[in-house]
Protein backbone atom coordinates (compact mmCIF):
# COMPACT_ATOMS: atom_id res chain seq x y z
CA UNK A 1 0.00 0.00 0.00
CA UNK A 2 1.62 3.41 -1.07
CA UNK A 3 -1.09 5.76 -1.99
CA UNK A 4 -0.69 7.34 0.98
CA UNK A 5 2.92 7.90 0.47
CA UNK A 6 2.48 8.95 -3.21
CA UNK A 7 0.13 11.80 -2.35
CA UNK A 8 2.24 13.01 0.28
CA UNK A 9 5.25 13.03 -1.56
CA UNK A 10 4.09 14.71 -4.40
CA UNK A 11 2.71 17.65 -2.27
CA UNK A 12 5.83 18.04 -0.60
CA UNK A 13 7.37 17.96 -4.05
CA UNK A 14 5.11 20.20 -5.57
CA UNK A 15 5.17 22.63 -2.54
CA UNK A 16 8.66 22.49 -1.91
CA UNK A 17 9.42 23.45 -5.60
CA UNK A 18 6.85 26.50 -5.81
CA UNK A 19 9.63 29.37 -5.40
CA UNK A 20 7.44 30.92 -2.58
CA UNK A 21 7.51 28.11 0.23
CA UNK A 22 10.72 28.16 2.19
CA UNK A 23 9.20 24.41 4.11
CA UNK A 24 7.05 21.88 4.04
CA UNK A 25 5.73 19.66 7.20
CA UNK A 26 3.47 17.65 8.40
CA UNK A 27 1.58 16.34 11.01
CA UNK A 28 0.32 18.09 13.94
CA UNK A 29 1.25 21.58 13.53
CA UNK A 30 1.59 21.78 17.59
CA UNK A 31 4.76 19.84 16.74
CA UNK A 32 6.50 22.06 14.45
CA UNK A 33 8.62 25.02 16.12
CA UNK A 34 6.74 28.02 15.25
CA UNK A 35 9.03 30.39 16.47
CA UNK A 36 11.91 29.84 14.63
CA UNK A 37 11.48 32.38 11.90
CA UNK A 38 14.00 30.67 9.28
CA UNK A 39 11.22 27.96 8.62
CA UNK A 40 9.09 30.84 6.69
CA UNK A 41 7.07 30.73 4.34
CA UNK A 42 5.69 27.22 5.81
CA UNK A 43 3.57 25.04 4.45
CA UNK A 44 2.14 22.61 6.78
CA UNK A 45 0.05 19.04 5.39
CA UNK A 46 -2.43 17.75 7.49
CA UNK A 47 -4.44 14.50 6.58
CA UNK A 48 -7.84 15.20 7.97
CA UNK A 49 -10.20 12.58 6.99
CA UNK A 50 -10.19 9.81 4.31
CA UNK A 51 -12.70 6.86 3.22
CA UNK A 52 -11.78 3.67 1.29
CA UNK A 53 -14.13 2.23 -1.29
CA UNK A 54 -13.19 -0.65 -3.73
CA UNK A 55 -11.31 1.57 -6.50
CA UNK A 56 -10.40 4.01 -4.97
CA UNK A 57 -9.07 5.85 -1.46
CA UNK A 58 -9.93 9.43 -0.86
CA UNK A 59 -8.43 11.82 1.70
CA UNK A 60 -9.14 15.10 2.72
CA UNK A 61 -6.44 17.78 3.59
CA UNK A 62 -5.87 20.46 5.12
CA UNK A 63 -2.73 22.83 3.92
CA UNK A 64 -1.94 26.16 6.37
CA UNK A 65 0.04 28.30 4.27
CA UNK A 66 1.88 30.96 6.69
CA UNK A 67 4.01 33.87 6.68
CA UNK A 68 5.41 35.67 9.62
CA UNK A 69 3.65 39.35 9.46
CA UNK A 70 6.55 42.60 9.94
CA UNK A 71 5.73 45.22 12.34
CA UNK A 72 6.71 48.18 10.87
CA UNK A 73 7.66 50.81 13.63
CA UNK A 74 6.05 53.69 11.26
CA UNK A 75 3.47 55.66 12.52
CA UNK A 76 0.37 54.60 10.38
CA UNK A 77 -0.66 58.07 9.78
CA UNK A 78 2.77 58.79 8.33
CA UNK A 79 2.56 55.84 5.58
CA UNK A 80 2.46 56.88 1.91
CA UNK A 81 -0.30 53.90 1.78
CA UNK A 82 -2.42 54.22 4.94
CA UNK A 83 -5.19 51.81 3.97
CA UNK A 84 -2.61 48.44 3.84
CA UNK A 85 -1.62 49.19 7.15
CA UNK A 86 1.40 49.38 9.46
CA UNK A 87 2.38 45.53 8.88
CA UNK A 88 3.34 43.29 5.10
CA UNK A 89 -0.22 41.56 6.16
CA UNK A 90 -1.96 42.06 3.02
CA UNK A 91 1.59 41.17 1.20
CA UNK A 92 1.54 37.58 3.21
CA UNK A 93 -2.11 36.88 2.67
CA UNK A 94 -0.92 37.40 -1.39
CA UNK A 95 1.31 35.23 -1.57
CA UNK A 96 0.53 33.13 0.40
CA UNK A 97 -2.91 32.48 -1.77
CA UNK A 98 -0.88 32.35 -4.68
CA UNK A 99 1.13 29.31 -3.12
CA UNK A 100 -1.83 27.78 -2.38
CA UNK A 101 -3.28 28.72 -5.97
CA UNK A 102 -0.03 26.92 -7.47
CA UNK A 103 -0.90 23.37 -5.59
CA UNK A 104 -4.48 23.55 -6.51
CA UNK A 105 -3.61 24.36 -10.36
CA UNK A 106 -0.74 21.40 -10.15
CA UNK A 107 -3.92 18.91 -8.98
CA UNK A 108 -6.22 20.58 -11.46
CA UNK A 109 -4.10 19.88 -14.65
CA UNK A 110 -0.52 19.66 -13.99
CA UNK A 111 2.09 17.38 -11.94
CA UNK A 112 -0.21 15.95 -9.66
CA UNK A 113 -2.84 15.27 -12.12
CA UNK A 114 -0.61 13.73 -14.22
CA UNK A 115 0.20 11.26 -10.92
CA UNK A 116 -3.64 10.05 -11.44
CA UNK A 117 -4.29 12.08 -8.22
CA UNK A 118 -8.03 13.35 -8.86
CA UNK A 119 -9.54 16.41 -7.08
CA UNK A 120 -12.47 15.10 -6.38
CA UNK A 121 -14.15 18.55 -4.76
CA UNK A 122 -13.83 22.19 -5.18
CA UNK A 123 -10.97 23.19 -3.12
CA UNK A 124 -11.61 26.16 -0.79
CA UNK A 125 -9.48 28.46 1.24
CA UNK A 126 -9.91 30.59 4.79
CA UNK A 127 -7.52 33.60 5.68
CA UNK A 128 -6.16 34.10 9.32
CA UNK A 129 -4.19 35.83 11.23
CA UNK A 130 -2.75 36.02 14.17
CA UNK A 131 -3.97 33.02 14.98
CA UNK A 132 -0.78 31.63 16.51
CA UNK A 133 1.45 33.08 19.44
CA UNK A 134 4.33 35.02 16.87
CA UNK A 135 1.99 36.85 14.58
CA UNK A 136 1.50 34.40 11.53
CA UNK A 137 -1.27 35.08 8.75
CA UNK A 138 -2.23 33.50 5.81
CA UNK A 139 -4.71 30.70 4.41
CA UNK A 140 -6.03 27.43 5.01
CA UNK A 141 -6.26 25.60 2.12
CA UNK A 142 -8.45 22.23 2.28
CA UNK A 143 -9.64 19.63 -0.49
CA UNK A 144 -10.23 16.13 -1.07
CA UNK A 145 -7.77 14.15 -3.23
CA UNK A 146 -9.21 10.66 -4.79
CA UNK A 147 -5.93 8.06 -5.40
CA UNK A 148 -6.81 4.45 -7.43
CA UNK A 149 -6.52 1.66 -5.04
CA UNK A 150 -4.51 -0.62 -7.18
CA UNK A 151 -1.82 -1.31 -5.28
CA UNK A 152 -3.55 -4.02 -2.65
CA UNK A 153 -4.26 -7.62 -2.72
CA UNK A 154 -7.27 -9.69 -0.87
CA UNK A 155 -5.14 -13.01 -1.33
Amino acid sequence: MRAYYQIIEALNTSLSNNNITQSVTIGDLTDVDLNRRTIFPLAHIVPTSGSIEQSFITIDFSITFADVVDISNENSKDQTEPFLGYNNLQDVHNSQLAAANLLVQSMLRGDLWDNDFKVTTTPTVEPFQDRFENTLAGWVLNFQVEIRNTDTSIC
